[in-house]
C-alpha cells in the first residue's frame, strides 16, 4: 500500500508541474492521463472492482462536468509564482459555458483551474417541534 501512495504522490507532483506550466502545448491531455492513472490506483487501493469514485463525492472535471447554470461546490487551484506554490480554494460556482468549460462565481471567472466539483448539500432546515 505504501508503494501505491508514493506513486500517487509522484503523479500529483507531475500534474502540478504541468498545471503550473500550462503554457506547454497539450498539457491538458497529459494532466487528464495522469488523473486517470490516479483514479485507477485509488480503485485498486480501495479494494473495489467498480468504477465508482472514492473521492467522497468529488467529481474530477476530466471525468464529467456539472449541469450548466447550476450552482455546485468546486475545488480550484491557482499557481502563485511569487510564493512558488499552488494554492487550493473551495468556492460555489456554476458552469457558464460547457463547451469552453468556463466556471463563474459571483466575483466573476476565477484566475485558476477548476479541478473537481460536487453538488451542493441541502440547506439547513431547523427541526420543527410537533405540537399535539
Amino acid at each position: 500500500m505504501q508503494k501505491l501512495e508514493k506513486i500517487l504522490e509522484e503523479l500529483n507532483r507531475r500534474i502540478n508541474e504541468y498545471v503550473d506550466h500550462d503554457y506547454v502545448r497539450g498539457s491538458g491531455d497529459v494532466v487528464k492521463g495522469l488523473s486517470i492513472a490516479k483514479s485507477i490506483i485509488r480503485k485498486h487501493m480501495s479494494g473495489k472492482d467498480t468504477d465508482v469514485p472514492t473521492n467522497d463525492g468529488w467529481i474530477p472535471v476530466e471525468e464529467r462536468m456539472p449541469e450548466e447554470k447550476k450552482s455546485v461546490l468546486v475545488q480550484w487551484e491557482k499557481y502563485d509564482r511569487h510564493l512558488n506554490v499552488t494554492l487550493t480554494y473551495l468556492d460555489v460556482m456554476w458552469l457558464d459555458d460547457a463547451e469552453e468549460q468556463v466556471f463563474e462565481t459571483t466575483n466573476g471567472v476565477p484566475n485558476g483551474k477548476v479541478i473537481a466539483w460536487r453538488p451542493l448539500p441541502e440547506p439547513y432546515r431547523p427541526e420543527r417541534s410537533v405540537r399535539e
